[in-house]
């Protein structure tokens, strides 16, 4: 049995029980052999990486990314992530005609910042970008291109392991294969992993909330003049749109370990859950009876976009400080920002995780 948990409290007991795993080795249906080997999603399901552990290997995997991860070392980014902002600001500037935003602004912004912080040189990020999109897609593929799929990981991402072992950076990456070279029984396989981990999430999702909040600023104008007119900040705007429109959508999967009551169902154990993060964001019994309303001035609530309990994203405050350095300059240096067309006829990616539009295009004055 699989089922999609949509509520906030529901959501945020799966997240945070111990009655409930990441491991799929906990799925009953899989390990009893109901599920077809040729199901779309078998390579998925049979992902291995922090994501998909629990208990001790998990805090293992995770303590290891916090030795490297530091506020601190977020805090040192900004200077870069400015940088980059501007770089992108000129290149709007001098391009012609309508401009697809997500493709010259919301992508190449968290490209850039990751490749700088991990060290991923400009070679090898067409291919890096290709993966995560296939990652992100549809979330679906076979037994056979799911190995071909983490093959391609472990080509680019090894090739920048050897790079880094050989001639340490100040990088993200250097710094993971410090702390596994000292004895943190970390294995090079699961260092690829948690590498690839880390740029697909801080990729994907940074990308799609930047689109989101750029399509809800423009879609309610009188929402977008509290904002500029200073009455609301940036940070209240990036809070609300990671609640009304998060752009990780859904994730699978958890799995009962037990049988346990969820919402008022019951659920075996070895069932599986589909965490659906987008239903959770404007669950009315959590956030009040307006949740389907984009509002910046509502107050603060706790939404689950970046997960809770130990799943929790160590990435939030990277994105948060990318969002919050370049939406108010994008906004500042274009102040006559506008979609091009139909809201409308924006049509969403084709992913049953990711929630953004396939093109944002948009004109303004040069």
């Amino acid at each position: 049995m699989v089922w999609a948990v949509t509520g906030h409290a529901e959501l945020e007991t799966v997240l945070t029980s111990r009655s409930f795993s990441r491991s799929s080795d906990n799925w009953r249906a899989l390990q009893e052999g109901e599920i077809p080997e040729d199901w779309p999603m078998m390579g998925n399901v049979l992902l291995r990486n922090m994501l998909t552990s629990d208990n001790l290997d998990h805090r293992r995997l995770r303590g290891l990314v916090a030795k490297a991860f530091t506020p601190r070392r977020i805090e040192e980014m900004e200077p870069a992530i400015e940088s980059i902002v501007t770089r992108l600001i000129e290149q709007l500037r001098a391009a012609d005609g309508p401009v697809d935003l997500r493709a010259e602004f919301a992508f190449p912004l968290p490209m850039l910042v990751l490749s700088e912080l991990f060290g991923i040189g400009e070679q090898d990020r067409p291919r890096l970008v290709a993966l995560v999109r296939k990652g992100f897609g549809s979330a679906v593929m076979t037994p056979e291109e799911g190995a071909a799929f983490y093959g391609e990981i472990h080509s680019v991402f090894s090739s920048l392991i050897e790079a880094r072992r050989a001639a340490p950076t100040d990088d993200l990456a250097s710094a993971l294969i410090a702390a596994r070279d000292e004895g943190d029984q970390l294995t090079d396989a699961e260092l690829v992993d948690m590498l690839f981990l880390f740029v697909a999430a801080g990729f994907e999702t940074t990308e799609g909330a930047i689109c989101n909040t750029v399509r809800a600023l423009l879609t309610h104008p009188e929402q977008l003049e509290l904002v500029r007119s200073g009455k609301v900040g940036w940070d209240a705007v990036v809070e609300e749109v990671l609640r009304w429109d998060t752009s990780l959508f859904t994730l699978p999967f958890s799995y009962a370990l037990e049988d346990t009551d969820l919402g008022g169902v019951h659920v075996a154990k070895g069932d599986a859950i589909l965490l659906c993060y987008g239903s959770a964001g404007r669950d009315e019994q959590h956030h009040g009876s307006a949740a389907d309303t984009f509002d910046v001035t509502r107050p603060p609530s706790r939404h689950l976009a970046f997960g809770r309990g130990p799943h929790h994203c160590m990435g939030a405050p990277l994105a948060r400080k990318e969002m919050t350095i370049a939406l108010p300059r994008l906004f500042e240096e274009f102040p006559d920002l506008a979609l091009h067309g139909d809201p409308a006829r924006l049509d969403p990616v084709a992913s049953i995780m990711t929630n953004t539009v396939q093109t944002l295009p948009v004109t303004y004055s040069r």
